[in-house]
């Protein structure tokens, strides 16, 4: 008591008397309506810190992203030396190696169109939908395989932007670092990074690997994918040590770019699967029409609720879109010269795009792919910003 008085604070109660009872109702209604005061508030300290005391103000938020951005250069760019064996050399060789296996065969990739339309004619009804499909497109399968490589080698250079100093950035959390202004100038030092090797896999892979798009197009869609690698990489290293990122990488670069491309797996592989449901149905001489309804459409479901989201978050799936359009649909659809111009060259590139899903075109799956990029990078901002806040006291 003797303490309190001298501290000016209100005596402490005495040892018989009974604390005060709460219900446990009214300890949850009291800890929901405290968080619900303090948890913005405690998100506005995170994500806009104040100055510090008068006496010792803090960094303005210009000048902590000016000095991490230098930091974060030098780190990257150490020497040109060791930049460029390190970076333009590498990237320039998994290049050379793509386009040469991808032209390694006896015939350079191409697209084979379906069977004239006067043969299609005469095979059974079933059949004349698959006559016309295209029989082969190099363009598409080649380029498929390798997306996981691409998304792979990104995103486990960039998971040592964040993960090899989270002691680092904890320590200097506890004195005031402005979090997001540091997120930002590590992305920064990165972007220049991400552009040089993927201008270096891209210049002797298309040099190469010869196809109807154009070149500033094919470049633009990987330097795209590139930007999403690194952000996963950044999305990965919160999460886990740095001595697992590359394999989670690995991962993560096979579930979104062979899974998830929409060629492996299409979108409109359920509805296959559904029509399938249907046949074996109707064959059972034992089934009613409820049970044959009920299993279409449970089937339908299955296929359409759960995995279609999946595509349409996929930057594989928009980049095959992308891809898919400037390659094959918008050079084969129709003849581009001669006397035969504006008339149908190849019907089953249509048939080809609805049973992928291939349905957008170029600019509009960049966007999509864009939107991505922007949504992925905020959500690691909010992942440094909000996760890890006892050890950045």
């Amino acid at each position: 008591k003797l303490g309190h008085k001298k501290r000016a604070l209100p005596p402490p109660a005495d040892d018989d008397e009974a604390p005060e009872k709460v219900s446990r109702a009214e300890a949850i209604k009291a800890s929901l309506v405290h968080a619900v005061k303090e948890t913005p508030r405690a998100y506005a300290r995170l994500f806009c810190p104040g100055g510090g005391d008068p006496d010792r103000p803090s960094a303005s938020g210009a000048y902590v992203f000016y000095i991490c951005f230098r930091r974060a250069c030098r780190q990257n760019y150490t020497s040109f030396k060791s930049f460029f064996l390190g970076v333009v050399c590498l990237y320039i060789a998994i290049g050379f190696v793509l386009g040469a296996l991808f032209t390694a065969g006896p015939e350079a990739p191409n697209v084979l169109g379906g069977y004239p339309l006067d043969i299609c004619r005469t095979q059974y009804p079933e059949l004349q939908g698959s006559c016309l499909d295209l029989q082969s497109n190099d363009y598409v399968t080649t380029i498929m395989t390798v997306l996981f490589i691409f998304i792979a080698l990104s995103a486990a250079t960039s998971a040592s932007t964040f993960g090899c100093e989270k002691p680092q950035y904890w320590r200097e959390c506890s004195v005031g670092l402005n979090t997001p202004a540091y997120f930002f100038a590590k992305v920064a030092a990165d972007m220049p990074l991400c552009f040089v090797s993927i201008f270096a896999l891209w210049a002797p892979f298309a040099a190469i690997f010869v196809t109807p798009m154009a070149p500033g197009d094919l470049f633009v869609a990987l330097w795209l994918l590139n930007i999403f690698g690194y952000f996963s990489g950044y999305f990965i290293s919160f999460f886990l040590p740095y001595r697992y990122c590359g394999l989670a990488a690995v991962a993560w670069s096979v579930w979104w770019g062979i899974l998830f491309c929409g060629i492996t797996l299409s979108m409109h592989e359920g509805r296959r699967r559904s029509t399938q449901v249907l046949a074996f149905a109707l064959q059972d001489e034992h089934a009613d029409a409820a049970k044959i309804i009920d299993e279409f459409g449970r089937a339908r479901r299955h296929s359409a609720s759960q995995l279609k989201f999946l595509f349409y978050i996929s930057p594989c799936f928009w980049f095959m879109n992308a891809y898919f359009n400037a390659s094959t649909y918008h050079p084969y659809k129709r003849v581009r010269e001669g006397r035969a111009k504006g008339e149908a060259y190849f019907m089953g590139v249509t048939r080809y795009a609805s049973s992928y899903s291939l349905l957008v075109n170029f600019s509009s799956s960049l966007g999509w792919l864009i939107l991505i990029n922007f949504c992925l990078l905020f959500l690691d901002l909010w992942i440094i910003t909000t996760t890890n806040v006892h050890k950045k006291k």
